[in-house]
């Protein structure tokens, strides 16, 4: 998800730059480089300092915060018509993306080996799906509608962690780890 929050945002911000408008710059070289620019340099960042804080902080507030970040990355490209805000929001998809990868990845170490590869094939592949549902909204939605329509994916990666995933106790969690409301009571055992 958090990957498609990404390739949505660098499609949507190229879009809307290139709209036209009474506030809209024209899209050229510039300002597409300073969209790419935009997406790298704060997921740059983010891994570049992030190894030597992240551990501290809980994997709940770590989540929450990309899924926060993707929401706003949203709104903030949907809603702007000034480059500078357009920017700023493909900026905070970059974030959302970083932590997120960060996050997952370091978390798949808490389950089955398997996990990893589920996780790898899926960051691909979202990837290339958040870019052709973008696509493929925008042929009955304008750019700002369709932006505004992704926000499903942040809120299902809301859900699936709040309400689906089982968390083995290993997360940092209660004894005995956290119970999906979705599932049963049964507790979760490391493999």
């Amino acid at each position: 998800a958090v990957v498609s929050t990404q390739s949505t945002g660098l499609s949507a911000a190229y879009d809307l730059i290139s709209a036209g408008g009474a506030d809209a710059v024209y899209c050229g070289r510039e300002s597409t480089g300073a969209i790419l620019l935009a997406d790298i340099i704060p997921g740059f960042l983010i891994k570049l300092v992030a190894p030597t804080f992240i551990n501290k902080i809980h994997y709940n507030i770590k989540v929450t915060f990309s899924i926060a970040a993707a929401i706003a990355s949203f709104v903030i490209v949907a809603s702007s018509t000034h480059q500078g805000l357009i920017l700023f929001g493909v900026g905070m998809a970059a974030i959302s993306s970083s932590v997120g990868e960060i996050t997952f990845l370091a978390m798949s170490s808490h389950f089955d080996k398997s996990v990893i590869t589920a996780w790898s094939s899926g960051t691909g592949f979202a990837g290339i799906l958040g870019a052709t549902v973008y696509m493929a909204l925008r042929f009955k939605l304008s750019a700002s509608q369709s932006i505004y329509l992704m926000i499903l994916v942040p809120a299902i990666e809301f859900i699936t962690y709040w309400f689906v995933l089982r968390k083995p106790a290993t997360l940092n969690e209660p004894l005995g780890g956290f119970t999906p409301l979705l599932r049963g009571r049964k507790r979760m055992r490391r493999r």
